[in-house]
């Protein structure tokens, strides 16, 4: 019987709203632990891709480059993708549908799920980040003006999804959070919006969590409380 899959994850979500945009591991730390997730740089530095065990770090004009594995970073997640399920997808016109879509398809919103998404796209709509400037700002104001959007049409690539249940969103950005790359690793980011033509989408679910606290001065020091659900939407 093949053991459950184990999401590996640096940060907590709620970090940032406590200005902790830097960490203290680094990629060549993360990537043995996975070969399948997302993430970002320090001072919340664009969008990181992990996937078939390569990392790529999505600059805020949307360009893809290789992760330096020295890098460090304040939040990523990665596991050893093994598959669990399978579904075609099609005709997919908005993000919220995809959303409705997936969680038809999942066996139970209790448990954590990575979800690889290929296929062809009519539509994407995705973010990066400029790199965050000190001293650093409160996060919603701070994404106000790093935040870099950009749209792509009739492509081909790959979404990688996280899908966390509500209970956890203290730790982890509850629902779902997507990053996509093309096929010929050229584009990619964050994806706010998306219409799906074709897709394959296969589901890991996730039932081991293991979560490496930042070790840094300022995540020791941050009073860290609850955060509401609504800043958390507004900040995804």
């Amino acid at each position: 019987m093949t053991r459950p899959a184990t999401l590996y994850q640096v940060g907590v979500l709620q970090a940032y709203f406590h200005e902790v945009y830097d960490g203290t591991v680094s990629y060549a730390e993360i990537m043995p632990h996975g070969d399948f997730g997302l993430g970002t740089y320090n001072a919340i530095n664009g969008e990181v891709i992990a996937l078939d065990g390569k990392f790529y770090h999505i600059d805020y004009t949307g360009q893809v480059r290789d992760v330096d594995s020295k890098a460090k970073t304040p939040f990523a997640m990665v596991t050893q993708f093994q598959e669990d399920d399978n579904f075609i997808i099609q005709n997919i016109a908005s993000f919220d549908e995809l959303k409705d879509t997936l969680d038809k398809h999942i066996a139970s919103t209790n448990y954590i799920y990575m979800l690889r998404i290929d296929g062809e796209f009519e539509y994407l709509k995705c973010r990066s980040v400029k790199p965050l400037q000190k001293p650093y700002q409160p996060i919603l104001e701070s994404l106000e003006t790093a935040e870099c959007y950009f749209e792509l049409e009739k492509t081909r690539g790959t979404l990688v999804v996280a899908r966390f249940p509500a209970y956890l969103s203290q730790l982890n950005n509850p629902g779902y959070h997507m990053h996509y790359i093309d096929a010929a690793k050229q584009n990619g980011g964050h994806v706010i919006d998306v219409t799906v033509a074709n897709a394959n989408v296969k589901v890991c679910q996730i039932k081991n969590l293991h979560v490496m606290l930042d070790d840094s001065d300022e995540f020791r020091d941050a009073e860290m409380d609850v955060v509401d659900e609504e800043e958390i939407s507004v900040e995804e």
